[in-house]
């Protein structure tokens, strides 16, 4: 199977005429849409990470987005880029993987997953639904959070803390799982913030 120019470009070096065929790949790649998100991400984050772009006299990503690839918004090109950047480049995520877990749910964890926790925040994310991810992301910031402290107490503040905040949600009637996720980490985080203060 032969290779995506994008693919064959070093990461050091780029000439004029690599250049100019992975802007072209690019074009015709959103003309079919007939590869994946990560095909597409690859190619971007190329194009973005070395500028290649200024060969064909824009001089911004964003410029060249706009006018050159009008399928697709500046947004969604930055997603697709640092999608690619973060697990494939950085991380070293096999494809597969990323294709099960899908664009949406990667890009809601882009922020918070790393090299300790990739596969297993991956494999959840895998069997799980986008509201469901998108609740996780607030309640792993509260496991961040504490994790400095290292105490023998450390399971028994979460605990408390995710007792207090689901007790004080329950009361309230809301479909909406973002907004859940995001209120049980303010409740949370507010009595760990109480709860150090206390007992220094």
């Amino acid at each position: 199977m032969t290779k995506l120019m994008s693919e064959r470009v070093s990461e050091r070096k780029c000439s004029k005429q690599d250049a100019i065929r992975i802007l072209r790949e690019a074009k015709e790649t959103l003309q079919t849409m007939q590869v994946s998100f990560l095909t597409l991400g690859e190619i971007l984050y190329k194009i973005m990470r070395f500028e290649l772009y200024k060969h064909i006299g824009f001089s911004a990503f964003s410029e060249y987005v706009t006018i050159e690839l009008n399928r697709i918004s500046v947004e969604q090109a930055i997603k697709y880029a640092r999608i690619h950047e973060k697990y494939r480049v950085v991380l070293g995520v096999e494809p597969q993987l990323l294709l099960t877990v899908g664009i949406h749910k990667l890009n809601i964890l882009l922020a918070s997953v790393t090299k300790a926790n990739c596969l297993g925040l991956l494999e959840k994310a895998r069997i799980s639904k986008v509201s469901e991810v998108k609740t996780e992301k607030y309640s792993e910031r509260i496991y961040t959070k504490i994790s400095f402290w290292n105490t023998k107490k450390e399971a028994e503040i979460i605990k408390k803390a995710f007792n207090t905040a689901t007790k004080h949600l329950n009361k309230r009637v809301t479909k909406n799982s973002e907004f859940k996720g995001k209120q049980m980490y303010l409740i949370a985080d507010h009595f760990i913030k109480t709860f150090k203060i206390v007992n220094v």
